[in-house]
């Protein structure tokens, strides 16, 4: 009888909330259909009123949303500090998506904010419905082992027997960049070619590629991977820097100098550090 009662308990609390979605679907249908009449039957400042209400109201109930558009906008330009604070924003409506607020803890991770982003991860792994980003959350997971507690091996280790399904674009990406930090370089080239046949159209992945050819001084191959990133539209420290680096190594001092100072325009990461060592 207690089991009947908990999954009728289920059902309604459901059902509660699909009724909400239904009655906001049918609001936002309605409204604007009002404001036009009321200005069609000649109340123009009235219906004005109530449109500016309308805007508000769906300004704030949107808001998560909004936040979270433009922090993916900030963080796709490499404005990882600007990202930060939007999702923010929409991590704090309590209402955003799990891919956005996992979003949040690894735009945390790229600033440095380890403590930050193990506490909003922590939040996240309560949540609903967080089967779809399981990868982003164990990648999440291992960088916060290697920043928070300075074990890279382990964090390797624990990614290379990651199941095959969590083996997506950003677990390729993260785990050659992990490589490149533990100075395994030989073994970075491999897995960053395998990378590279996974997603030839990741800006990452790509970045990592010529990253590896750079540190490994075959820089051949690395000039000609910079047409392939530039077509992507690259945007982080690294990838200006390696490729700087590469044109200087080809005697095009001109381009290299370009690419140099679009470094100093760049926002560094928790994984730009390895460039003060070179320069």
């Amino acid at each position: 009888m207690a089991k009947w009662f908990q999954k009728k308990e289920k059902k309604s609390s459901g059902q509660i909330g699909m009724d909400r979605n239904y009655y906001k679907t049918a609001f936002n249908w309605v409204a604007p259909v009002v404001v036009v009449v009321i200005i069609l039957t000649g109340e123009l400042f009235e219906g004005l009123t109530v449109l500016l209400a309308y805007l508000i109201f769906r300004f704030f109930d949107e808001k998560d949303r909004i936040s979270a558009y433009y922090g993916k906008k900030a963080y796709l330009k490499g404005r990882y500090k600007k990202a930060v604070k939007l999702y923010a924003k929409a991590f704090k409506t309590n209402k955003a998506e799990p891919k956005v607020c996992v979003s949040y803890c690894y735009s945390l991770l790229l600033t440095g904010q380890v403590n930050k982003a193990d506490e909003v991860l922590s939040l996240i792994k309560n949540m609903k419905n967080i089967e779809t980003i399981s990868a982003q959350i164990l990648i999440c997971e291992k960088l916060i082992l290697y920043k928070g507690e300075n074990r890279l091996i382990k964090a390797i280790m624990d990614l290379e027997r990651a199941e095959q399904d969590l083996k997506n674009t950003s677990y390729h990406n993260i785990l050659g960049k992990l490589y490149i930090e533990n100075n395994d370089y030989s073994k970075a080239k491999t897995f960053c070619e395998d990378a590279y046949r996974y997603n030839k159209e990741d800006v990452h992945i790509i970045e990592n590629l010529l990253r590896t050819y750079c540190l490994l001084e075959d820089y051949e191959r690395a000039y000609k991977v910079i047409p392939i990133l530039l077509k992507k539209k690259p945007f982080t420290y690294n990838a200006f820097y390696y490729m700087g680096l590469a044109y200087e190594k080809n005697n095009n001092r001109e381009k290299a100098e370009k690419m140099y100072k679009r470094t100093e325009k760049s926002e560094k990461t928790i994984f730009s550090y390895e460039i003060n060592k070179l320069v």
